[in-house]
């Protein structure tokens, strides 16, 4: 009888894709990869993590001794589950996802039933899937199943089939969920697409926003005037920036919209004239150049999927910056407008920066 059941056994495995080892004393199960794939798919299998409090056994169960044996993997479970899985899934390109699988339970129980003479066994799995990039893992799904069998003293295979099936069906799980998701997860975009672009609004009574096709005139500078002030006038400008993210296809299209403008209640004028003016539009005419070499440096720049927004507010702060600096340098160099000369100077350079052209501008910021 034990050599029949031996021979039997050896028919038996060729037909499983994982196999075990029942001696007297413990039962081992051993997992086999998969010969072919199951999935075409856009992720592998980079790690597992076994964080089970008791690593050496799956449980214990009844052999043919009738008495409890404890049940094990012949192998390191962590490696062996990650040759497993991969094996039933075919990457489709380089550029994939990987994934982390934490075991937080594999565990087997069984009892007897004096009445049916069977063992009533359960298998606990849970799974819990991660997305591993350059950051902390992020937390995807879990996978839990409570599985219920009943088997003969003899069957002791019966073991081997429950564990392949459900390890089974928590890749079908978890692949299942991937497709749905993987397209309109942001946790799974694989890059960013930057698109950024100025805007321009309707007039408004509090706000001018910069028009190459409407200059400035002194009715915007509605402010009453400092009568200390040593200057003729002043006008109060700045940008904004304002944004919305779409993910299409595992892609996220970022957007981003910049406005430039002059805030009428905030800037003044003493003594209205023709030159006055021109020199407040260049003020009004840099500001657009910071904000066209902002979407430059925004639709120009690799971006890295984790560090994006970081890098989009490290650009806004730093085109904030230069502003401020060529502001700064424009009323030094032509003395807010009173040396003719250097204003002159500075209606050329603007001009051309305006086209795109920020060679010279570069030169005096010493970049």
């Amino acid at each position: 009888m034990k050599i029949s059941f031996y021979l039997k056994f050896l028919v038996l495995c060729c037909f499983l894709l994982c196999s075990f080892k029942a001696v007297s004393q413990e039962v081992k199960i051993k997992l086999r990869p998969h010969s072919r794939s199951q999935y075409q798919v856009d992720y592998h299998f980079g790690e597992i993590l076994d964080l089970r409090k008791n690593k050496e056994l799956i449980g214990e169960v009844f052999y043919v001794t009738k008495k409890r044996i404890p049940v094990s993997f012949e192998e390191e479970l962590d490696p062996a589950l990650l040759d497993y899985f991969n094996s039933q899934i075919d990457t489709a390109s380089e550029d994939n996802r990987k994934i982390q699988v934490r075991i937080l339970d594999l565990s087997i129980y069984e009892s007897p039933n004096y009445a049916t003479k069977l063992y009533e066994g359960e298998l606990k799995l849970r799974l819990a899937f991660y997305f591993k990039g350059n950051l902390n893992p992020i937390h995807l799904v879990t996978y839990s199943n409570l599985v219920k069998y009943q088997r003969t003293a003899n069957s002791i295979n019966k073991l081997q089939e429950v564990t392949n099936e459900y390890l089974d069906q928590s890749l079908a799980y978890f692949n299942q969920w991937m497709d749905m998701n993987a397209g309109t997860n942001r946790d799974l975009a694989k890059s960013v697409r930057m698109n950024a672009r100025y805007i321009l609004p309707d007039i408004q009574n509090d706000t001018i926003f910069y028009n190459p096709n409407i200059p400035l005139n002194w009715e915007y500078f509605k402010d009453r005037p400092d009568p200390l002030s040593k200057f003729n006038a002043t006008i109060t400008c700045s940008f904004s920036v304002e944004g919305n993210a779409q993910l299409n296809d595992g892609i996220i299209q970022q957007n981003i919209f910049i406005k430039a403008f002059m805030l009428p209640n905030q800037s003044w004028v003493k003594n209205p004239d023709d030159y006055g003016i021109n020199h407040e539009q260049k003020h009004f005419d840099l500001l657009k150049v910071i904000v066209d070499r902002l979407i430059y440096r925004l639709n120009n720049t690799e971006l890295e999927l984790e560090f994006f927004e970081a890098k989009i507010n490290e650009m806004y702060f730093d085109a904030y910056r230069e502003m401020n600096r060529i502001q700064e340098l424009y009323d030094t160099q032509t003395q807010n407008g009173m040396d003719a000369e250097q204003q002159q100077k500075w209606n050329f350079l603007i001009v051309k920066a305006l086209k795109g052209e920020w060679e010279d501008l570069e030169k005096e910021l010493g970049n």
